[in-house]
């Protein structure tokens, strides 16, 4: 998985074409969308479908990425924060051995669910170019944002973001 996602930013437009044309920001989520089956560590499944009429942020990322390690305290504090008002963090690992998830894990604490996707198949659906990656969909199946990479300097940004989506005024 390590080196599709180094060659991806190459192929990207043509290797997934088609599902950048499926789910690009700005677009719904159309039924197969949300049909989409994730699968957690521990073989139990569960689809987009699921979390419908919530504000999701869909994140995708990998034990060897560094900038994930930064971003999942961030992700568990945007989940303590916002579960309330309807706000799901759904982590999608692309690791391709479950052990490597877990030992990451082990380091992080994390509230929200975790599935893992050794293929890629979703993310490639979801046309993510890079670790992490999040989508931010609104309760009605609109892709708000599609955002690569983690700064801390852009979450406060992504907060606020997250906060207008959920119809209030601001984080608190």
């Amino acid at each position: 998985m390590k080196k599709l996602f180094g060659v991806l930013p190459f192929l990207c437009l043509w290797f997934v074409a088609d599902a950048i044309a499926e789910v690009r920001q700005g677009s719904t989520l159309g039924d197969k969308d949300w049909n989409i089956l994730l699968t957690g560590p521990d073989g139990l499944k569960t689809r987009l479908s699921d979390y419908k009429g919530q504000v999701i942020w869909l994140d995708f990322w990998a034990s060897w990425c560094g900038p994930c390690r930064h971003e999942f305290p961030w992700l568990e504090k945007q989940n303590e924060k916002f579960s309330k008002n309807g706000f799901r963090v759904l982590a999608v690992s692309v690791d391709e051995e479950v052990r490597d998830m877990s030992r990451f894990l082990e380091q992080m604490s994390t509230s929200f669910p975790v599935f893992h996707d050794p293929r890629g198949e979703v993310a490639e659906y979801f046309g993510i170019k890079g670790m992490p990656s999040g989508v931010l969909i609104d309760r009605t199946g609109r892709v708000v944002k599609k955002h690569t990479g983690f700064r801390q300097q852009d979450a406060a940004s992504l907060e606020e973001l997250i906060a207008t989506v959920l119809g209030r005024s601001g984080a608190e």
